[in-house]
């Protein structure tokens, strides 16, 4: 890496050899022999950088070094102050062996903030990348796993760090008297720093942007609300970087950068480093890591720190068995042995879940180091075929059964599971992550989830031919529900009530269902918590009926698609603020509908791909302040709707899909030059 690709740590408390290191930067605050805080003495300054200087210190009554660093008053605001005071307690009462110490917090002279802690010997995880270059996994192995530990330590306690990076991460000389040999330095200090200097791709700052942007994750550059999921997405860059010498996303400047942490594909390790050699399943924890959505990553430290630990045993074990089996024949009988072994293996297991959620409690298998798999096409197809033939319908006893599906399950020291036992004669359906449905699982028999993982259902046949089998649902349990209709699944009015049980209901999906008629609509409204709709191609809600009920103006998700104009619906929503997401793609939307949703003031994603919008129509969305996503294939725009472009998409990712169907490459060439830190596909 090139000095100007390495990302920025002040040096703070580290030295090598008992000397302190020393760094280029601003002039001290401080000389030898000044007092700061009226008790530490300054014995010499070691180094500077963005948020100010660190100086070694020996407290004067305690006679005890420490490393003191300040935090330049142009980067730290007084509101931003007060609000880490507030944290302050919190991170002085750490106490972990991989998370260094913060003894005192305060304000020299009432107008310079410092703070104090350990004086550390040893190198950062940057030093050691800037002679490395990259470490293989067996060496980054114990770093990321003190990491985790020390990180997720202080998550515990309520407290996100914010800024995780190779130079946040320190690796002692000597293991301290606990055995640790890994301190995380630097927690909330971020929080602190308030920059909308988007030009250094170093910057550590909060306020339009908290954190470094090689290392911050999606939800992170938007200054949205935050949790420990954020610096798992940070250290999951971080263990990319170490292992291939690159970290995940390189733009050109910050906002590039930013812009592809929301929008790209993060690369795998061996298209980045092919010569590495990488496990496959280490692969997947780094996949899970980087995952766009929170949801989809690992829900906390401790479960990475297992993935990790389970690929370095696997990891050890396969080269342990290397030089044990080095020049022996396995003979065919072995091999057949072996192979039948693992089928009789594989017909009795239940597989449930892929490595988008690691948990030790979160699987059918109890076995501690029991392999991670995917949903198997295996079992899945089993499944399919055991449901080609109509199960006989449910007995009475079935249908009036009043035990709830779902328990939640708390074992000690561990996450809660909740715990679904389904039909094994019947399934229900397919069941998911709200946030993730890539992968979905058959509501037959077990499965399991941590308890705060929001969960989706598409309801099958069985839902539609008996909707009393919802009945069986806790009231929280379900978080999205989609009804996809067909004649096989006739959805109908009598599936909407038993619906309106569920109080947790956020997102619902009304697919082709002819058969829910405008009498369901007092149920819908009736349901507060239902907040995301989505209406496509059914015969019998009509358009104008929807409009008039009282739902349409607390939605924050509309998806939208009918043969009908939608122009009364957007008429009945003029000017409604809680709007954020709409999807009308292939809708044939009328001018007036532009000028309706251009009032919808909260709006961040805007989906009307294949409804040729013009350039005056453009001119319609020009009050819009709050979008992230524009997406336009097959518009008519030329590149006078540019500046109107420039001027709704505010807030990052600032993403604009948009095609060469109806417009000329030599436009589309002329918008994408005019438009600047807006990323178009």
């Amino acid at each position: 890496m090139g000095d100007n690709d390495q990302s920025e740590y002040e040096r703070t408390q580290v030295t090598q050899d008992g000397q302190p290191i020393m760094a280029q930067g601003k002039a001290a605050e401080f000389a030898a022999g000044d007092i700061v805080g009226g008790a530490y003495e300054v014995l010499a300054f070691i180094g500077a950088g963005g948020m100010g200087n660190v100086y070694r210190v020996r407290h004067i009554i305690m006679n005890t070094e420490y490393a003191l660093k300040t935090l330049s008053g142009d980067q730290v605001t007084e509101q931003a102050w007060r609000r880490f005071q507030n944290e302050a307690q919190a991170i002085a009462r750490m106490n972990h062996p991989n998370v260094v110490s913060i003894y005192n917090l305060d304000l020299h002279e009432k107008t310079l903030p410092y703070y104090v802690m350990d004086l550390l010997r040893g190198e950062t995880l940057l030093d050691k990348l800037r002679v490395r270059t990259r470490l293989p996994f067996s060496e980054a192995l114990p770093i990321f796993v003190e990491a985790c530990a020390g990180i997720g330590y202080a998550h515990k306690k309520g407290i996100v760090h914010r800024d995780i990076k190779p130079g946040n991460i320190v690796i002692l000389d000597k293991p301290d008297a606990s055995g640790a040999k890994i301190k995380i330095v630097d927690f909330g200090i971020a929080k602190l720093s308030h920059t909308k200097d988007l030009a250094n791709q170093q910057l550590t700052g909060v306020g339009e942007i908290c954190g470094s942007p090689f290392y911050m994750s999606p939800e992170q550059s938007q200054a949205g609300k935050i949790d420990a999921r954020s610096d798992i997405y940070s250290l999951g860059c971080t263990l990319f970087e170490t292992l291939t010498g690159s970290p995940p996303f390189r733009g050109r400047n910050a906002t590039e950068t930013i812009i592809m942490h929301h929008s790209n594909e993060p690369p795998t390790l061996e298209q980045t480093y092919p010569r590495g050699q990488f496990d496959p399943d280490l692969e997947e924890v780094v996949a899970t890591c980087l995952a766009k959505v929170p949801m989809d990553r690992y829900q906390n430290m401790e479960s990475l720190a297992r993935e990790l630990q389970a690929v370095g045993r696997k990891e050890a074990g396969e080269a342990e068995e290397q030089r044990t089996h080095k020049g022996k024949k396995i003979s065919p009988v072995a091999i057949m042995a072996t192979v039948i072994a693992l089928l009789v293996a594989a017909a009795g297991a239940v597989f449930w879940l892929n490595g988008q959620i690691q948990h030790p409690n979160v699987a059918t298998a109890q076995t501690e180091n029991a392999s991670k798999v995917e949903p198997t096409k295996l079992a899945t197809e089993v499944a399919k075929d055991k449901l080609s033939a109509d199960p006989p319908p449910p007995t009475e006893a079935q249908l009036t059964d009043p035990r709830p599906y779902c328990t939640i399950i708390s074992p000690p020291r561990a996450v809660p599971i909740r715990h679904f036992e389904f039909p094994t004669d019947r399934s229900l359906g397919r069941i998911s992550l709200y946030w993730n449905r890539r992968h979905t699982f058959d509501c037959r028999g077990t499965v399991e989830f941590p308890a705060n993982i929001e969960i989706h259902l598409a309801a099958g046949r069985q839902v539609a031919l008996y909707p009393q089998l919802l009945d069986r649902f806790n009231p929280t349990d379900l978080f999205g529900i989609e009804l996809s209709g067909d004649e096989s699944r006739p959805f109908d009015d009598k599936t909407i009530k038993h619906l309106s049980r569920f109080t947790r209901l956020f997102h619902l999906s009304l697919i082709y269902c002819d058969k829910i008629s405008k009498d369901s609509l007092p149920t819908l409204d009736g349901m507060k918590s239902l907040i995301s709709l989505d209406l496509s191609d059914n015969k019998q809600l009509t358009v104008a009926e929807f409009s008039r009920t009282a739902m349409i103006h607390r939605l924050q998700e509309l998806t939208a698609k009918t043969d009908e104009s939608l122009t009364p619906l957007f008429a009945a929503m003029k000017g409604q603020d809680k709007l954020q997401f709409l999807d009308v793609a292939g809708q044939p939307l009328q001018p007036i509908d532009y000028t309706y949703i251009g009032t919808f003031s909260k709006m961040n994603t805007f989906k009307a791909n294949s409804c040729g919008i013009t350039d005056e129509e453009m001119q319609s969305l020009s009050n819009l302040r709050n979008l992230q996503s524009l997406e336009i294939d097959s518009c008519e725009i030329t590149e006078k709707s540019a500046p109107i472009i420039q001027k709704i998409l505010t807030h990052p990712p600032r993403f604009l899909r948009i095609d060469t169907k109806r417009i000329s490459a030599g436009d589309l060439a002329a918008i994408k030059s005019k438009l600047k830190g807006i990323q178009v596909n």
